[in-house]
């Protein structure tokens, strides 16, 4: 499978921009559980970042040692041996069905102790605490989805975390002046971000693309994408440049 960033500019967070987005998409979406993308033939995989990050912000207000305090660290050790896990798997270059297969032996047991115990614990009141265990069991089959989809990662920052590259920009550049040029950035950004993403050098495919654009076309344009397989080498990143690309995106996950 081919790996892509693409940004879409749009002046509001209306639930039609997402079905507009991912009209004729079939497949998973792993996000935070935001409501517009509850989509006819699209599956939700939920965040475990964002399910953990409902304990480490209210641990941070906690006396330390205290029944609540011992309690919301014990659940945000379990969610990190989630991510401990699937680091491990991603070293060793685990994926597909190896990778269901190893989720399953050693994550769904992790899972399933953070489940039993938030459950054990749940109750009517609108406390904080209490709230942070109905978000995670309100989306308990969204969480589980990495179990049984290879492609689901455990969280969505990696998403988030290109985000970010837009809020950078728009800080730099104080925004664009019109509706046409927002639309033209999110168009460039999204060819810089694949190009990254696949550990091409952007500067490079760019020159490359305008090189041959006279002779690309419908039929022809894959292979001439930042995620194709066929592209010259010398656009690729130097092994060094690989190598802190590959930290950057392990921060990223």
């Amino acid at each position: 499978s081919f790996q892509a960033v693409c940004y879409f500019y749009k002046d509001n967070r209306k639930y039609e921009n997402a079905e507009e987005i991912f009209n004729g998409f079939k497949g998973t979406i792993v996000s935070d559980r935001y409501k517009a993308y509850e989509l006819n033939n699209v599956k939700n995989a939920f965040c475990w970042s964002h399910a953990r990050r409902k304990y480490t912000d209210i641990i941070k207000h906690l006396k330390v040692d205290t029944k609540d305090y011992n309690l919301l660290k014990d659940l945000i050790e379990k969610i990190n041996k989630i991510f401990c896990l699937e680091k491990s798997y991603a070293q060793l270059n685990i994926y597909g069905d190896k990778l269901i297969e190893k989720r399953n032996k050693e994550i769904k047991p992790a899972i399933d102790d953070y489940f039993k115990t938030i459950k054990d614990l749940v109750n009517e009141s609108d406390s904080e605490i209490n709230l942070a265990f109905k978000y995670s069991i309100n989306g308990e089959d969204g969480l589980r989805m990495l179990l049984a989809n290879p492609l689901v990662d455990a969280s969505n920052n990696l998403a988030e975390n290109v985000m970010r590259k837009v809020a950078k920009i728009r800080d730099n550049s104080l925004f664009s002046a019109t509706t046409e040029g927002a639309h033209a950035t999110m168009i460039l950004l999204s060819i810089v971000q694949s190009c990254i993403l696949n550990f091409v050098n952007p500067e490079k495919y760019i020159e490359y693309y305008l090189e041959n654009y006279e002779s690309i076309d419908n039929d022809n344009i894959d292979k001439y994408l930042p995620y194709s397989t066929v592209l010259p080498k010398e656009l690729f990143f130097s092994k060094n440049d690989i190598e802190i690309k590959t930290n950057d995106l392990d921060q990223m996950r």
